[in-house]
Protein backbone atom coordinates (compact mmCIF):
# COMPACT_ATOMS: atom_id res chain seq x y z
CA UNK A 1 0.00 0.00 0.00
CA UNK A 2 2.34 2.68 1.31
CA UNK A 3 6.11 3.29 1.77
CA UNK A 4 7.47 4.20 5.45
CA UNK A 5 10.34 5.98 6.84
CA UNK A 6 11.09 4.04 10.73
CA UNK A 7 12.07 6.51 13.11
CA UNK A 8 14.59 4.36 14.67
CA UNK A 9 17.11 3.17 11.80
CA UNK A 10 19.12 -0.34 11.96
CA UNK A 11 22.73 0.22 12.60
CA UNK A 12 23.46 0.27 9.34
CA UNK A 13 21.30 3.14 8.42
CA UNK A 14 18.47 1.78 6.40
CA UNK A 15 14.49 3.19 7.94
CA UNK A 16 12.24 2.71 4.87
CA UNK A 17 10.23 -0.17 4.56
CA UNK A 18 6.29 -0.49 3.03
CA UNK A 19 3.44 -2.17 4.63
CA UNK A 20 0.47 -4.19 2.38
CA UNK A 21 -2.64 -5.70 3.24
CA UNK A 22 -4.02 -8.29 0.70
CA UNK A 23 -6.40 -10.98 0.89
CA UNK A 24 -5.01 -15.02 1.07
CA UNK A 25 -6.66 -17.30 -1.55
CA UNK A 26 -8.98 -19.06 1.42
CA UNK A 27 -10.15 -15.36 2.43
CA UNK A 28 -7.84 -14.57 5.41
CA UNK A 29 -6.80 -10.91 5.41
CA UNK A 30 -3.16 -10.38 6.13
CA UNK A 31 -0.87 -7.54 6.28
CA UNK A 32 2.84 -7.74 5.58
CA UNK A 33 5.34 -5.28 6.71
CA UNK A 34 8.66 -5.84 4.93
CA UNK A 35 12.21 -5.74 6.27
CA UNK A 36 14.43 -2.16 6.31
CA UNK A 37 15.62 -0.62 2.93
CA UNK A 38 18.07 1.96 2.42
CA UNK A 39 16.35 4.60 0.58
CA UNK A 40 12.72 5.19 -0.82
CA UNK A 41 13.17 3.56 -3.87
CA UNK A 42 14.44 0.74 -2.97
CA UNK A 43 11.45 -0.03 -0.36
CA UNK A 44 9.29 1.29 -3.58
CA UNK A 45 10.36 -1.73 -6.25
CA UNK A 46 10.51 -4.43 -3.14
CA UNK A 47 6.74 -3.45 -2.82
CA UNK A 48 5.93 -3.50 -6.68
CA UNK A 49 8.04 -6.88 -6.83
CA UNK A 50 5.95 -8.18 -4.08
CA UNK A 51 2.70 -7.30 -5.51
CA UNK A 52 3.55 -8.91 -8.62
CA UNK A 53 4.58 -12.19 -7.68
CA UNK A 54 1.44 -12.10 -5.66
CA UNK A 55 -0.80 -11.36 -8.70
CA UNK A 56 1.02 -14.31 -10.06
CA UNK A 57 0.50 -16.35 -7.27
CA UNK A 58 -3.24 -16.07 -7.45
CA UNK A 59 -3.34 -16.76 -11.39
CA UNK A 60 -1.91 -20.05 -11.45
CA UNK A 61 -3.76 -21.34 -7.78
CA UNK A 62 -4.10 -25.15 -8.75
CA UNK A 63 -6.91 -25.76 -6.60
CA UNK A 64 -10.09 -27.41 -7.40
CA UNK A 65 -13.70 -25.89 -6.66
CA UNK A 66 -14.38 -28.99 -4.70
CA UNK A 67 -11.29 -28.04 -2.07
CA UNK A 68 -12.54 -24.02 -2.52
CA UNK A 69 -16.09 -25.51 -1.30
CA UNK A 70 -14.33 -26.91 1.45
CA UNK A 71 -11.93 -24.18 2.78
CA UNK A 72 -15.03 -21.74 2.49
CA UNK A 73 -17.29 -24.36 5.16
CA UNK A 74 -14.14 -24.44 7.29
CA UNK A 75 -13.74 -20.64 7.71
CA UNK A 76 -18.09 -20.13 8.19
CA UNK A 77 -18.24 -23.26 10.63
CA UNK A 78 -17.72 -20.97 13.64
CA UNK A 79 -19.71 -18.06 12.27
CA UNK A 80 -22.87 -19.33 11.14
CA UNK A 81 -25.41 -21.32 12.60
CA UNK A 82 -25.04 -25.35 12.45
CA UNK A 83 -28.39 -25.55 10.20
CA UNK A 84 -26.55 -23.58 7.37
CA UNK A 85 -23.51 -26.04 7.85
CA UNK A 86 -25.50 -28.82 6.78
CA UNK A 87 -27.47 -26.76 4.00
CA UNK A 88 -23.37 -26.00 2.54
CA UNK A 89 -23.05 -29.45 2.86
CA UNK A 90 -26.06 -30.59 1.17
CA UNK A 91 -25.55 -28.38 -1.60
CA UNK A 92 -21.85 -29.77 -1.95
CA UNK A 93 -23.09 -33.57 -2.34
CA UNK A 94 -25.71 -32.37 -4.95
CA UNK A 95 -23.13 -30.21 -6.86
CA UNK A 96 -20.63 -33.28 -6.65
CA UNK A 97 -23.42 -35.57 -7.94
CA UNK A 98 -24.51 -33.03 -11.04
CA UNK A 99 -20.45 -33.04 -11.43
CA UNK A 100 -20.30 -36.92 -11.54
CA UNK A 101 -23.17 -37.67 -13.79
CA UNK A 102 -22.31 -34.82 -16.60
Amino acid sequence: MAVYKDKTPTKDGRCWFYKLRFDELDGRHTQKRSKKYATKKEAEDAEFEFKLKLHSHENQSNMTFKEMIQIFIDYKKDKVKKQLIIIMVINEFTLNHYIILN
